[in-house]
């Protein structure tokens, strides 16, 4: 691989394209990355429903949710899934960096083309699986980046903590067993306690709401909004979600439930 010429790149694009958690959690390294340039341009590619998450974090200079139609000198792929790597190949830069999960032989031989410089993950399914703030410790290596700041960051103001509970009403509470009276009763065991919900879960707000008329479920909020309702928490229970890395990136302690 040719060496990257860090203080050369002037036009960067890094590109993070699937959920609102995975870009949370892609936080610490956008800041190595801003630390490490402070005079490049940097531009984020990201999914139109999580570019509210970079808006107020300082981070890029600016954020797309279509692919420019302009030449970078720089592009980083912080995920590794195909849609991604033909992102950043598309971007017309002569430095393309990304990672790659050993294991997956055509992506090993695919990300010959896509990228010029490779980071290779080993994940043991049966062993620990590094956590993906550190996964992207690999990228910062091969950029020359320090790496040592790993704090989530969104930008938002943390509000006083109040007494209250969130409990987030993810999809994922449904994959399994769980039904709406679970989290009814669940609910009703909490005490004081909100509930918020995006678009996708109006059908189970409603539900919710019906079955416990008195309890406080609250959707169509900002990402700021919802982001500094979670900071106003005692604490977050949440299903695997977004909710769980925005909580933790305003400070809050969150419990997670996952499917056995």
């Amino acid at each position: 691989m040719k060496p990257l010429p860090l203080e050369q790149f002037e036009r960067v694009l890094v590109v993070r394209t699937d959920h609102i958690g995975d870009l949370v959690l892609s936080t610490p390294f956008l800041r190595a990355l801003r630390d490490g340039l402070p005079s490049a341009h940097i531009t984020a590619l990201v999914a139109p429903y999580t570019r509210a998450v970079l808006a107020s974090s300082g981070l890029v200079d600016r954020i797309l949710t279509e692919s420019p139609e302009e030449d970078f000198q720089l592009a980083v792929c912080l995920a590794p899934r195909t849609h991604s790597y033909k992102l950043t190949y598309a971007s017309g830069a002569a430095y393309r960096v990304g990672y790659y999960y050993a294991g997956r032989p055509l992506v090993a031989v695919a990300t010959r083309l896509w990228l010029t410089h490779r980071a290779r993950v080993v994940v043991d399914p049966q062993g620990v699986v590094a956590h993906e703030i550190d996964q992207l410790a690999c990228l910062a290596d091969l950029l020359g980046l320090d790496y040592q700041r790993r704090e989530l960051e969104l930008g938002i103001e943390r509000p006083e903590v109040g007494e209250r509970l969130v409990l987030h009403l993810g999809t994922r509470w449904f994959t399994g067993e769980w039904r709406v009276s679970h989290l009814a009763e669940l609910a009703g065991q909490l005490g004081s306690v909100t509930v918020t919900h995006g678009p996708a879960e109006e059908a189970q707000a409603a539900e919710l709401k019906a079955l416990m008329p008195d309890l406080e479920v609250v959707g169509g909020l900002s990402f700021t909004e919802w982001a500094t309702t979670l900071g106003a928490a005692r604490a977050v229970i949440s299903c695997d979600t977004g909710a769980v890395h925005v909580a933790a990136a305003m400070g809050r302690p969150v419990v997670v439930a996952y499917e056995p």
